[in-house]
């Protein structure tokens, strides 16, 4: 009788045990979360709740989405405070079923182990292979903190080549390379690029038009994650990008191809783009601000976890912002974004959510002719 009482007891409890524990991928802003448990299930709604630690107010967030392909739900909490703790709690409707968990914003402030001052003015290609930790980065700088320029006058493919991990870039101005002011290679992630000044990059290919050479550059490099690219100049590159009504003998298509400001090709994602400024004249248009591929994929720009939020994006060919793969739990906002043909392309979206919201798009291009 004692063993049937205990049974019942049990039965009657909420369905925690098992139910799988919520987990979360954070940026300064969001918060991405992910909730696997047997209970899932299309007409299951999952609120979402949320509050700093210590506080005692619960604010809603915006119901996690639930993805019957791998029976998770998955979702996103944003314009929340960097470097804050919070309580985050996913409630099923029918079921009643509850999890809390905490999961913390990152932190605006970088630790810093070893400072490299970088001579004022240089004309070689500054090659990193060795990096920090989570506990101390390494600053490349000006001297004293000021500002240093690289100037390779096209004779390098690129203005700094990273291969390491815990990297700040601060403060530089970056000229000419050949395809990549800077190249993000194997073994980088956790890379800072922040207040840089980044101009005359890329090639000029023999129909006269640029191709694919982003000022900060990755391909396929799945390892790369963690990359905040913020208040940059990005501007004026060396190439200039067809647009949709000239044809281009080499690609055979009248699909623009050019230079970028931002292009990644299949990283891991948890990326912030932010507080850039992206623009050039007539003469030397992008193909895309941000970019990248694989486009249809379950990878693709910017892949996953990641924020593109409070940019000035112009003199675009194509899309301002090529959101296209994966966007799982991507999130743009904020951005300004004008004298492009497309402002934020995001077909196709593979996994999801996708969040886009208040971006502001004054003005557009518009072509004419046969594509």
């Amino acid at each position: 009788m004692k063993k049937l009482f205990l049974l019942l007891c049990l039965l009657a409890l909420p369905i925690l045990a098992g139910a799988g524990t919520p987990s979360s991928i954070a940026t300064f802003e969001s918060l991405g979360i992910y909730w696997s448990t047997p209970e899932g299930a299309t007409d299951n709604e999952c609120q979402v709740f949320y509050r700093p630690k210590n506080t005692t107010t619960w604010k809603p967030g915006l119901s996690l989405w639930y993805d019957a392909r791998n029976a998770e739900y998955r979702g996103s909490l944003v314009h929340l405070t960097p470097g804050t703790t919070y309580e985050v709690m996913v409630k099923l409707v029918n079921t009643g079923t509850t999890n809390t968990f905490e999961a913390t914003t990152w932190s605006e402030e970088f630790p810093v182990a070893n400072v490299v001052e970088l001579p004022a003015s240089s004309i070689s290609r500054l090659v990193i292979t060795q990096g920090g930790t989570a506990n101390g980065y390494v600053l490349y700088t000006g001297p004293s903190g000021g500002t240093a320029t690289i100037d390779v006058n096209g004779t390098v493919d690129q203005n700094i080549k990273i291969s390491a991990p815990y990297i700040i870039i601060r403060g530089l101005t970056l000229k000419n390379a050949a395809r990549n002011g800077i190249r993000l290679s194997t073994g980088a992630h956790d890379v800072v690029i922040e207040n840089n000044d980044i101009s005359g990059w890329g090639r000029v290919m023999s129909d006269g038009w640029g191709d694919n050479d982003g000022a900060i550059h990755s391909s396929s490099t799945p390892s790369l994650q963690r990359v905040i690219i913020q208040r940059n100049k990005i501007h004026h590159p060396r190439s200039d990008s067809n647009n949709w009504s000239e044809f281009r003998s080499l690609s055979g298509s009248y699909h623009p191809t050019g230079p970028e400001a931002v292009t990644f090709y299949d990283t891991a994602g948890n990326h912030v783009i932010r507080y850039n400024e992206i623009y050039s004249d007539q003469d030397h248009y992008f193909n895309d601000g941000f970019g990248g591929g694989s486009n249809h994929s379950y990878a693709g720009f910017p892949n996953r976890d990641s924020d593109i939020y409070g940019n000035h994006i112009q003199n675009v060919w194509d899309d301002g912002i090529e959101s296209e793969g994966a966007n799982q739990n991507v999130r743009i906002w904020g951005n300004f974004i004008e004298w492009t043909h497309n402002k934020i392309a995001t077909a196709s979206t593979a996994t999801g959510p996708l969040y886009v919201w208040r971006n502001i798009s004054p003005g557009t291009r518009i072509f004419v002719g046969d594509y």
